[in-house]
């Protein structure tokens, strides 16, 4: 059964199904010739297979275990996912059937097709792939070069859904919410559109991670709770090691902790740093006013490169010093794009034409932050 999402590559597609039985030609016993065994594997095809998520396939193979070489550990990485097994190029594959698959999941799956279409029809390429990145968490859109640009420049959380996009999400909604009904009833819904959102990307540990921390923030509100973002920090990474221990050696999960470790510990001390140093030369009023909002883009950020670069520089063995640099200038703009660039998917969903006009004002955010990684890069 195809458990997961196809993962579409400009190479190859890869699957990861849910095995339901083996056939073995080589048993000698007729009773294990055909028996049900249990685990996943993944699968590699050629480029433009259009297999879905739920479907029961069968099919031919050799099943293998993945490579374990030094520089890269293909047996480290798709163990972390609960993967011990590859499969290369079957033969003789069928639809034979609709696995056991959430009802839930795959309306949200089909659901995602449907949004990854919207944005290929109303935005030329390469922002249409970049909105995909940042809406839906798929950049297998975006054409190579672009990619090795954000990857240059260090700016790959852009392209991924992070803590930055679902804290931006969480505000948006909240605010939304907060107009229409009461602190409890806000907080529910808020926590289910972040919830059922984490879940319609993929749920990336980066992904939960940041929702986990959302949802607990707003319990805590409600129950006159201060927030203490080491506590939840360290509650929610706790929380998600018991589930998969293997996260602890996941990059991706090293590099969120991370940069939100950053924010935890230096983000106030450096607001009250900042705030001080520009009351003494700019009238108080007007540093009330944008101060926070200018810190926030760019020191905000500096402390979260800052305690990501140690992590950096083992696993990759270099440092982008361009980083720096790039994240003040793109983030900014970055909780604007991603308003107006979700707002006109879901208006193209509904209404194509209004999902258009929509989209002419995204357009330019999407084509700015491109331009100013690739520039940088």
């Amino acid at each position: 059964v195809v458990s997961a999402p196809p993962d579409r590559r400009e190479d190859a597609t890869y699957l990861e199904v849910d095995t339901v039985d083996l056939e073995d030609p080589l048993a000698t016993d007729p009773a294990f010739v055909i028996r049900p065994i249990q685990g996943k594997a993944r699968v590699r095809l050629s480029a433009g297979v259009n297999y879905k998520y739920g479907d029961l396939l069968l099919f031919t193979a050799e099943p293998l275990t993945p490579s374990d070489e030094s520089d890269f550990s293909y047996k480290a990485f798709l163990s972390r996912q609960g993967i011990y097994t590859a499969i290369y190029h079957p033969r003789s594959i069928q639809v034979v059937g609709q696995g056991s698959i959430s009802p839930l999941l795959l309306g949200l799956e089909k659901l995602r097709q449907k949004a990854r279409l919207v944005i290929l029809r109303q935005f030329p390429q390469p922002e249409s792939g970049l909105l995909e990145g940042i809406l839906l968490g798929n950049d297998n859109d975006m054409p190579a070069s672009l990619k090795g640009a954000y990857q240059s420049t260090g700016m790959t959380h852009i392209i991924a859904i992070s803590g930055f996009n679902m804290a931006v999400l969480a505000g948006l909604v909240m605010l939304i919410f907060s107009r229409m009904f009461n602190r409890y009833w806000s907080a529910l819904l808020a926590s289910i559109v972040l919830v059922t959102y984490a879940i319609f990307v993929g749920g990336s540990p980066s992904v939960v991670r940041a929702a986990v921390m959302a949802v607990s923030a707003f319990g805590g509100h409600l129950i006159g709770r201060r927030q203490s973002g080491g506590n939840a920090l360290g509650f929610t990474a706790a929380g998600m090691c018991a589930i998969n221990p293997q996260l602890l050696g996941d990059i991706s999960f090293q590099l969120s902790f991370a940069a939100t470790l950053g924010l935890v510990l230096f983000a106030s001390p450096l607001q009250a740093w900042a705030m001080n140093l520009l009351k003494k030369h700019f009238p108080e009023e007007k540093v009330e006013l944008v101060g926070p909002r200018v810190i926030e883009y760019t020191l905000f950020t500096l402390a979260a490169q800052v305690v990501t670069l140690p992590i950096i520089a083992i696993h990759f063995q270099r440092i982008s010093l361009s980083s720096l640099l790039a994240n003040p200038l793109v983030l900014p703009v970055q909780p604007a794009l991603l308003t107006l660039g979700g707002f006109s998917t879901i208006a193209g969903l509904i209404l194509p034409e209004a999902g258009r006009l929509l989209a002419l004002l995204a357009w330019p955010l999407l084509k700015y932050t491109n331009f100013m990684v690739e520039l940088l890069a």
